[in-house]
């Protein structure tokens, strides 16, 4: 991660939210962008894994529904203990 990276992850309150419930994802997106986040959100498992992966440098917190539908996020969002290590 370069400099310029580190110091955008720390400035950049930036929460990804895996949540197949629109209502729950709605209010829980609400709270937290009201306390300073910005919320990066999917809708079903295989939507987590893509967003995740393209957005994972810029994350500060992890907030991941543990029942929902095209849940392969499961397995594939760690992908190696290495690739979540800060999570």
């Amino acid at each position: 991660m370069s400099l310029l990276q580190l110091r955008l992850k720390r400035e950049t309150r930036r929460s990804f939210l895996a949540e197949d419930d629109a209502d729950a994802r709605s209010a829980i997106s609400e709270m937290l962008r009201m306390t300073g986040y910005t919320v990066v959100e999917a809708v079903d498992g295989a939507e987590a894994v893509k967003v995740f992966n393209e957005n994972r440098d810029m994350i500060n917190l992890l907030l991941l529904d543990v029942r929902m539908p095209r849940k392969e996020w499961q397995g594939s969002l760690r992908g190696g203990q290495e690739d979540t290590q800060g999570y």
